[in-house]
């Protein structure tokens, strides 16, 4: 279930890249949009990522009977993790994106 955000931001990088070419624009422009965001995004979803993988690791171990440790107490850890850090991480790529990245665009390309 995690992957599918990974997948789906692939997919539209991919076609856009594509449709970038097609219609001759600079792969520049390509950057200048997506990197600025791209920055903290891709980091928090490669956290949230990890934070599903760690979660179904230990879950897999409570139910082989492997570890003591309870899994609402990793699902709350994980959970704070997400508010505190993935969120905040989402937010101001948001930010970014809305304001920051048209700025760059009609500061460099006039677009």
């Amino acid at each position: 279930m995690t992957v599918l955000p990974v997948l789906a931001n692939a997919l539209v990088l991919g076609a856009m890249g594509a449709l970038y070419q097609t219609y001759g624009i600079g792969l520049e422009v390509f950057f200048v949009g997506i990197l600025p965001h791209g920055i903290l995004e891709l980091p928090a979803l490669l956290a949230s990522f990890a934070l599903g993988l760690y979660l179904c690791w230990v879950l897999t171990a409570k139910i082989c009977g492997q570890r003591e440790r309870s899994f609402f107490q990793a699902l709350n850890q994980s959970a704070r993790f997400y508010v505190l850090i993935v969120l905040p991480l989402l937010f101001v790529a948001a930010v970014i994106e809305t304001y920051v990245t048209p700025a760059l665009m009609q500061i460099c390309f006039g677009a």
